[in-house]
């Protein structure tokens, strides 16, 4: 399956190697040493790095040891490739993580990882998000779509979800003002 994977993200447009206990890294172009833990593919689509274990099953240590990996990586996403039902459980505990782990089926891999990109880059916005007189700059936008959830963001920072209600919206800023000025 790892091969499999790995060809189909290629042949879609990234760039991915299957791990060994180094790799050449494409964005910094050095080789880097890392113990994998477990991850069968790093890959990169545009410049977000994804790191991606195959399994034939998907277990809540699985899930913990993915978390655990990535809150140690900045930047960094996660996903699990199999081609097992996910259960309520795991899908909870995934959604719950503090990282991003994407769930998906070798077939579908690279589609989902595109979607998290498009949907984080449609949530950053260049310019300060003013409501009520009240400021926010740099603000940063995550939105983790559930399963079945049907998700739109539209200008003015309005985002509307439509489904089951598993989605997670997480939103940051650097620094929050108060407006000298009316909107």
């Amino acid at each position: 399956m790892v091969k499999f994977v790995r060809d189909g993200l290629e042949t879609l447009g990234m760039r991915a190697t299957m791990t060994r206990t180094s790799y050449n890294n494409p964005i910094t172009k050095k080789k880097e040493f890392f113990d994998n833990y477990g991850v069968d593919i790093f890959a990169w689509y545009k410049e977000m790095e994804v790191l991606i274990q195959c399994r034939s099953s998907v277990t809540t240590k699985t899930i913990q040891e993915m978390e655990s990996l990535l809150l140690n990586q900045n930047g960094k996403i996660g996903c699990i490739v199999s081609d097992c039902e996910y259960n309520k459980d795991i899908i909870n505990l995934v959604n719950a993580c503090k990282r991003k782990i994407i769930l998906t089926t070798k077939s579908k891999a690279y589609f989902d990882i595109e979607e998290h990109y498009n949907i984080v880059k449609m949530s950053r916005r260049q310019a300060p998000l003013v409501h009520r007189n009240i400021v926010m700059e740099d603000v940063k936008i995550e939105v983790v779509k559930g399963s079945d959830d049907e998700i739109k963001v539209m200008d003015q920072g309005v985002i509307t979800v439509k489904g089951k209600g598993n989605t997670k919206i997480c939103i940051s800023c650097k620094r929050v003002v108060q407006s000298s000025q009316s909107q």
